[in-house]
């Protein structure tokens, strides 16, 4: 499981989807204070629904607390990376 949200993660991190993320919250400028953080969670609550749908299409069952905390260390790990990429991005 942790293989395929680390893919997650880094396809979300590929140069076309921040292109794409950018201009998207590009044009919703006018209606969000920050496209850094709402880039950033945008990549974060893609983690998470591909983490809680694995779980609920694959596996059939929702993910267990110490699942749930895994991926939290995950992304805790992996943020420091995914905000500099979002920040090389807006650049």
């Amino acid at each position: 499981m942790r293989g395929l949200i680390e893919q997650t993660i880094d396809s979300n991190l590929a140069d076309e989807s921040l292109e794409e993320l950018h201009n998207t919250f590009e044009m919703l400028k006018p209606m969000i204070n920050s496209r850094e953080d709402a880039m950033f969670g945008f990549i974060v609550g893609a983690v998470v629904a591909t983490f809680s749908n694995l779980h609920s299409m694959i596996l059939g069952r929702k993910p267990t607390d110490q699942e749930i905390d895994e991926m939290g260390k995950l992304l805790q790990e992996r943020s420091p990376l995914i905000k500099s990429r979002v920040l090389e991005t807006l650049v």
